[in-house]
């Protein structure tokens, strides 16, 4: 079926040629013009929403879904009820504890071993039909932690409360949520591998550099 209905030209009752480019659609203008206002109002909702989200990321509250370790929560602020996030009432103690032994000097595979014994499962998440997106074939996720993932976890700063949102410009130590460790046990455990301090109000992040332990104890 053609999108746009065509109609035969005048020059096929006049000459009896029914040439491609001599055909027209008397509703071509209309409906084209229809599509484009119907795509600038998904622009503009589109526009309003996006915006307001990078807006309330660059104050500090969250965006998306929760980290592991956290949940999140809608309180009332001066910006009106936003999300922030509170430690999760089964994992955050996994996590604190995967800091502590880390900053202890046990290796990745003791720290692992551990918190498996803690009880750590991942986050089971639906699998959907790629299809279908409402049908859900499976899950996944409910693993043990291993190393590769014990590491990507001592890295992330949200740990002690810094975000690095990709819609923020630099990274931010949010005032409306606390970090489940303290800045200086994130460094101890990653040990120089990454590290963070605050430098005159504001966080900054470096990697494999002692510069900013210095920086935070001045």
């Amino acid at each position: 079926m053609e999108l746009f209905q065509t109609k035969p030209s005048i020059l096929l009752h006049t000459t009896m040629l029914n040439l491609n480019w001599s055909k027209y659609t008397p509703t071509y203008i209309t409906e084209l013009m229809e599509a484009e206002r119907a795509y600038g109002e998904v622009r503009d909702v589109l526009t309003r929403l996006i915006g307001a989200e990078i807006n309330y990321t660059r104050l500090g509250y969250w965006i998306g879904q929760s980290p592991p370790g956290y949940e999140i929560v809608k309180t009332m602020t001066e910006h009106g009820k936003r999300t922030v996030l509170v430690p999760h009432q089964l994992e955050a103690k996994w996590f604190i504890r995967m800091y502590e032994l880390a900053a202890d000097g046990l290796s990745d595979q003791e720290v692992c071993d551990a918190v498996n014994t803690m009880g750590y499962k991942s986050r089971v998440r639906n699998k959907f039909d790629s299809k279908d997106k409402t049908k859900i074939i499976g899950h996944v996720g409910g693993l043990p932690l291993i190393p590769k993932q014990l590491l990507r976890y001592l890295r992330d700063p949200i740990y002690c409360g810094v975000m690095t949102h990709k819609w923020l410009k630099k990274p931010l130590k949010t005032p409306h949520f606390e970090g489940l460790v303290s800045i200086d046990l994130f460094n101890k455990a990653n040990k120089g591998k990454i590290a963070v301090a605050i430098v005159d109000g504001e966080a900054k992040i470096y990697k494999r550099s002692c510069t900013c332990v210095l920086l935070e104890e001045k």
